[in-house]
């Protein structure tokens, strides 16, 4: 007997038992937002508790050499309670983060050798984010810096790939720059600290270090004020009818 319902003899196909809805659809907008925002208010939130609860663990304390005046970033996530605050934040972050570079992933020329670099470089520099939060630089120093050093190249590097693959607004022509000074800055300095401890070159990174994070961020949101809501698609995720010259990436 056939299983084809319009076929003759065969029989009628029970009804489903029920009808299939959708509980909860999110749009690109959506995925992105989720995505940037828990690190920009967690760093927005801890940075202040930080120099509140323990100013004398942040300021003027003894790093290698000599006394320094400023802490890190790395420094002050690192403490206790300000840290238990970030991982959560970094948490929901990058889970979003394949989702949305495989968004753009899908735009991009399919035989374009930047297409692969850009995936890779995205999907790398997420998994240092994590190894640069995850391990302190209380815990293990070394693997701390080197991990920051993998993750702000890598994240560079994926910066300039969504410059030359997709639109370049005013605000991320900016934010890349920026990035182009302040990268070779931060080596700089740090270098300088760590190799020659010469006076006022960790305060100089730190700083370096708070404008470079204020500068991706901008380049994120620069991205997601001014193209996302463009480039959204009815179905969330699935890639719009556009061409590559005319959307961003994350």
């Amino acid at each position: 007997m056939s299983d084809d319902p319009s076929s003759p003899g065969s029989s009628p196909r029970p009804p489903p038992l029920y009808d299939p809805s959708i509980l909860l659809q999110f749009s690109f907008k959506h995925i992105c937002l989720f995505a940037l925002f828990p690190p920009l208010i967690s760093i927005l939130g801890v940075l202040p508790i930080g120099y509140w609860l323990h100013r004398n663990e942040l300021f003027d304390y003894l790093w290698l050499c000599r006394v320094v005046r400023l802490p890190s970033v790395s420094r002050v996530l690192n403490l206790p309670a300000e840290r238990i605050l970030w991982n959560f934040a970094v948490a929901l972050h990058l889970p979003l983060r394949p989702l949305i570079t495989l968004h753009y992933f899908r735009l991009c020329s399919p035989f374009g050798p930047l297409r692969v670099l850009f995936f890779v470089t995205s999907l790398a520099d997420n998994i240092f984010l994590l190894g640069l939060s995850f391990v302190g630089e209380r815990e293990d120093p070394l693997l701390h810096v080197c991990c920051f050093c993998a993750f702000l190249c890598l994240c560079f590097v994926h910066f300039v790939l969504h410059s030359l693959l997709f639109c370049r607004s005013p605000l991320r022509v900016l934010s890349l720059l920026a990035l182009c000074f302040l990268v070779p800055l931060l080596t700089v300095s740090f270098s300088v600290h760590q190799l020659f401890c010469a006076g006022y070159s960790y305060e100089l990174f730190v700083i370096g270090e708070y404008l470079t994070i204020a500068s991706m961020f901008a380049f994120n949101c620069a991205i997601l004020i001014e193209d996302s809501l463009k480039n959204e698609s009815a179905d969330g995720l699935a890639a719009p009818a556009a061409t590559t010259s005319d959307v961003g990436c994350f």
